[in-house]
């Protein structure tokens, strides 16, 4: 699971790479705005994005544990 999460997200920044140097040669005069605003918003989502999975992955620790720990008990 891991390894496709970092897979994925290897490509998501290789295609923003693209994405944006292709905006950049096809628009230089407008580049400098794009990118700043471009980096701002690939930066807010990658925080709401390893916030997201950090807590979904703690959640599911939380709830195999307390299934394991029901397991024993019962």
């Amino acid at each position: 699971m891991l390894l496709l999460y970092l897979a994925t997200k290897m490509i998501k920044m290789i295609l923003s790479l693209i994405l944006v140097l292709i905006y950049c040669l096809a628009v230089r005069e407008e580049a400098r705005a794009f990118l700043l605003t471009f980096i701002l918003f690939y930066l807010i989502y990658l925080v709401f994005e390893t916030w997201f999975f950090f807590s979904f992955e703690l959640n599911q620790k939380r709830k195999k544990k307390n299934k394991k720990k029901n397991e024993t008990v019962a």
